[in-house]
This record gives structure tokens, sequence and C-alpha cells, in this order.
């Protein structure tokens, strides 16, 4: 009877909705090296204001953001770095960043967030930032790095979003964003937004298709930046083939 109970509440366990990955979070007041870079295109010439709606879970003010984005081919996201444009302090007490990433199951080829008909699939887990006694002054780098790097297909549009998993007075972040409508580097990407009701927002994370463009701000971007996993040389790809050929004919012969 006991064994049948602890194999009933490992099953269950099993069954419950995961909190997500823990992701880590670095600052720096320098901008750091991306691969996909669109961190410039906001400071370039001052060119740079705050998001019109900033990332919000107050309790009585709750908003997540994120960004629109399609590559022209495909790649393995490692991190993404945002520049936060209002000084924040967070206590030791529970204060933690939410990440999705979701792809456009059937895209109708415009690009475009808003109209693609065909809903939105998560792709990889959700991942979680702890902010717990971190501080920064304006215009910091926030780099998140994802715990389990995610596949993002060429030519498919995908967006991220963020918001905190508690409230809190301190959970009001702004960040910089372009004064260009559409992302230089990421083709059609714009500002994505969307106002989540005081009280019942518990359970409404992540958005997916619910989330829509930042129609009030002109569809600028945010400053943003993306690293891929490095793509193996082709000498090392040789290499690691030989090598996996070799080492069992090594140890069939010792």
């Amino acid at each position: 009877m006991m064994r049948r109970s602890l194999l009933l509440a490992a099953m269950a366990s099993l069954l419950l909705p995961s909190a997500g990955l823990a992701g880590a979070i670095s600052i720096s007041a320098t901008e750091p090296t991306v691969d996909l870079d669109n961190l410039n295109e906001l400071d370039a010439d001052n060119n740079s204001t705050d998001t019109v709606r900033p990332l919000q879970r107050t309790g009585a003010n709750n908003r997540a953001i994120g960004q629109s984005f399609n590559l022209a081919t495909t790649k393995t996201l490692e991190s993404i770095v945002l520049l936060a444009d209002s000084s924040e302090t967070f206590d030791a007490s529970t204060h933690e960043l939410q990440l999705a990433i979701f792809k456009q199951t059937t895209p109708d080829g415009d690009m475009d967030q808003l109209t693609d008909p065909g809903g939105d699939t998560q792709v990889g887990s959700t991942e979680v930032f702890d902010l717990a006694n971190l501080s920064w002054g304006e215009d910091t780098y926030l780099t998140l790095t994802l715990d389990t790097a995610v596949e993002l297909l060429g030519g498919v549009e995908h967006h991220f979003e963020l918001w905190f998993t508690s409230d809190d007075s301190s959970h009001n972040i702004n960040f910089d964003r372009s004064q260009n409508t559409g992302s230089i580097v990421a083709t059609d990407g714009v500002l994505v937004v969307s106002q989540i009701s005081a009280g019942g927002a518990v359970n409404t994370f992540p958005i997916g298709d619910g989330i829509v463009i930042d129609g009030g701000g002109g569809n600028r971007d945010l400053d943003y930046g993306f690293n891929f996993s490095p793509i193996p040389e082709p000498a090392s790809v040789v290499l690691a083939a030989a090598l996996a050929i070799l080492i069992p004919t090594t140890r069939g012969r010792s």
C-alpha cells in the first residue's frame, strides 16, 4: 500500500505545472557582445525613448511586454539582452521575471503578429530569472541566459514575452525602445504588449496568441540583442566524427 501511495504521489507530481526553468540574469553598464544586434538602433544619435507601457505587475497595474521578430535562417537561441531605462532595486523577497518564446503555428506569410490567424506555439519551456537583491541604474543592459537553448526557425514569425511571477510595488521596469518603425535586423519585428486584468492574472502567462502589437506606440522595437549557439567549424565536425569511430575500436583492442 505504501509503495502504491508513493507511486501515485510521484505520478501526480509529474502532472503538476512547472514553475519554469531557472535561467540566469546578469547586468552590465556597457553593451555586451551579441550576435544579433538591435541594441545600437536605440542609442544611435540619441534616438532612444522609454517604452510607452512598462513591464508591470504591481497588483494595480499588470502588463506583459515582449518583441516579435523573424530570423532569416534557423538559429539556436542562448540569451536575450535588453536595455533597462529605469533604475531598479529589488530586496530579498520574491522578484522573478518569467520569459516565454512563441512561434506562429500557421503564419499567413505577411510576418505580421497581429494578422497571422493560426495561433502561436510555445518554443521550449517558460524560463524564470531571479531578481532578488539585484539593483541597477538607468541604461543598464540585462542579459537573460536560458537554462535550455531553443531553436528558432528561419523565416517564421516569433515573439518573446516577459512578465513577473508575482505582485509587488517594485515590479515596474521601463525598457529602451527604438524611434524607428520595424526592426532593422529582424524583419518586421515590433514591440508586443498585453494589458492583463488585475486580480485574475496568475494563470494568464504565457499569453501566446493573445498578445498584440503596441498600436499606441508607433509599432517601434524594443532595444534588444540575441546570442546564438556557435555553429561548429567543418574541421571540428570531421574530427568529432573520426573520434566517434576510433574510440570504440580502440577500446575493443585493449
